[in-house]
């Protein structure tokens, strides 16, 4: 499968206009059609869940417009997803709750991105799988187990299918509601938040990895009241930035050694007005650093309805400026998603845009506020503007991305 088609037209463009002109042609004497089809913007692809189900759509770069397209069904609800490096291949986990969790594999279609299952599913012996990641090498995929409280890894084989379950030799157990498996950028750590969403202190725990066993290094346990959600690294590696989703927080940690910091260097509010931490279901979600280096992401969500039938607190991107030397993030900006519950988002692979996933509809003040995916431009500084949205009436939206193709 070829992946570096934009590199290759754009050289065999530069090739034809340099012998035109040297033909005594100008530029503007060379057929649009011809220039049109060698210029080779990027093509990219959005999936986005929708119940049981992961549609297709296209990314418009010009406009940011999303035009749907086909869609695959699955027997339960889709939970997380995760694409290889290459761009190759796509993981999906579904389940309905704690109940009938199932991991499958797919081929992506290198011209239109579309889905093929590769190889047999499995079912997870560790039970629903909330949140999975693919190593750097892509041979391994990370997984989080909320229920049981571990992680786990599952081998893949060569042609992208899933070869198995590593047997851990000591049981990779977590902190309490594991809620995210990330590999570090080189896949010799995965490092697992722990949310505590039943009780208990929030973690982060960092687990050693070799040939998929899963060895403790490391566990940092936050402040009562306190639960990580996700974590994003910067792209040098050097620094560990965290959503706090019980207490509203940001947190960057240093990461040497495969050792998080003890203590965060930075810890600020995620949230435009401090009051609304007092509301119960005001959460952090999702978080993200820009293919830029430069700007990081992350979610607020609030989806429980007052007495008074009104939507109290916040549904907004929270934008951070990164300070590449130290990690510290500045607010830069908030933005309403124009959503309830913005479970995930996702940034394209050209920078250009971000797509948030409004997970739920919800009836506030006798309006409806439809399910969607929310598109919004992003500026040079790195700030958001929206463009317009794309309801979603299947199902709820739990996980949305983007693959350049």
């Amino acid at each position: 499968m070829i992946r570096s088609l934009p590199k290759l037209c754009s050289a065999v463009m530069l090739a034809l206009l340099t012998a035109t002109a040297c033909e005594g042609a100008g530029v503007d004497e060379v057929s649009s059609p011809v220039v049109s089809a060698l210029s080779c913007e990027p093509k990219v692809v959005v999936y986005g869940s929708e119940g049981p189900a992961l549609r297709q759509y296209a990314l418009d770069l010009a406009t940011g417009q999303l035009a749907a397209g086909a869609s695959v069904g699955f027997p339960v609800t889709v939970q997380y997803v995760a694409v290889d490096r290459k761009r190759e291949h796509l993981y999906v986990s579904v389940s309905n709750g704690a109940l009938s969790p199932e991991l499958f594999a797919f081929d992506i279609d290198g011209e239109s991105g579309a889905l093929t299952q590769r190889g047999a599913s499995l079912v997870p012996a560790g039970g629903r799988i909330i949140n999975l990641s693919v190593n750097h090498q892509g041979t391994h995929l990370g997984l989080a187990h909320n229920v049981n409280n571990v992680a786990a890894t599952v081998a893949l084989a060569k042609d992208g299918s899933l070869a198995g379950e590593v047997a851990q030799v000591v049981p990779a157990t977590t902190g309490p509601f594991p809620h995210q498996a990330k590999f570090d950028h080189a896949g010799h750590n995965l490092i697992v938040p722990g949310l505590a969403l039943n009780g208990g202190d929030g973690t982060l725990t960092v687990f050693r990895v070799k040939q998929g066993q899963l060895t403790k290094t490391q566990t940092l346990t936050l402040a009562p009241g306190l639960g990580a959600r996700h974590a994003d690294f910067d792209h040098t590696g050097r620094f560990v930035h965290v959503a706090i989703e019980r207490g509203n927080r940001l947190y960057t940690y240093r990461f040497t050694g495969g050792q998080l910091s003890p203590l965060p260097l930075f810890d600020q509010s995620t949230l435009a007005d401090q009051a609304n931490n007092a509301i119960a279901r005001q959460r952090a979600g999702a978080i993200h650093v820009h293919p830029n280096k430069k700007v990081l992401y992350l979610s607020n969500r609030q989806d429980t309805l007052d007495a008074a039938g009104t939507l109290p607190g916040e549904n907004n991107i929270a934008v951070f400026a990164l300070d590449g030397a130290t990690g510290r993030p500045t607010l830069l900006q908030h933005i309403d998603t124009r959503g309830v519950e913005a479970r995930s988002f996702t940034i394209d692979p050209t920078g250009r845009y971000l797509i948030v996933g409004n997970q739920v509809t919800r009836t506030v003040n006798a309006v409806v506020i439809p399910r969607s995916l929310a598109v919004f431009r992003i500026g040079a500084d790195g700030k958001l503007t929206f463009l317009h949205k794309h309801d979603v009436a299947a199902g709820d939206v739990f996980w949305v991305g983007a693959v350049q193709l």
